[in-house]
C-alpha cells in the first residue's frame, strides 16, 4: 500500500513547515500552536511506522541519524491529516 500525499499542498495555509530537506541528522519541524500536544507519526515510503513525535513546543529538531537514508513520509493525524514527504542522506 502507497502512502496517501493528499494534504501535500495544503501544508503552507496550516503554519507547519519542515527543513533542511534533504537531511542527514536532524528534521527541523515548526508548526502552529493549535498542533501542541498532537503526535507526528513518521513512516518509511513502504508504510512500516518507524518513530512518533508529540510536539511538545512550537519549534522542533527531531533526530533522524538512526534512520537509514532514503525517503520518509510524515503525518500528522488529527483533524487536518498533514502529510509530508522528505529525504534521509
Amino acid at each position: 500500500m502507497s502512502p496517501d500525499f493528499t494534504g501535500l499542498n495544503e501544508t503552507n495555509k496550516l503554519n507547519f513547515s519542515w527543513f533542511p530537506n534533504p537531511t542527514s541528522d536532524f528534521l527541523n519541524v515548526e508548526v502552529d500552536e493549535l498542533y501542541l500536544g498532537e503526535t507526528l507519526y513518521f513512516y518509511s515510503t513502504d508504510g512500516r511506522l518507524i518513530k512518533t513525535v508529540v510536539l511538545s513546543e512550537a519549534k522542533l529538531s527531531i533526530d533522524v541519524k538512526d534512520l537509514t537514508n532514503g525517503s520518509y513520509v510524515g503525518r500528522l493525524a488529527n483533524e487536518t491529516n498533514v502529510v509530508f514527504r522528505w529525504i534521509k542522506n
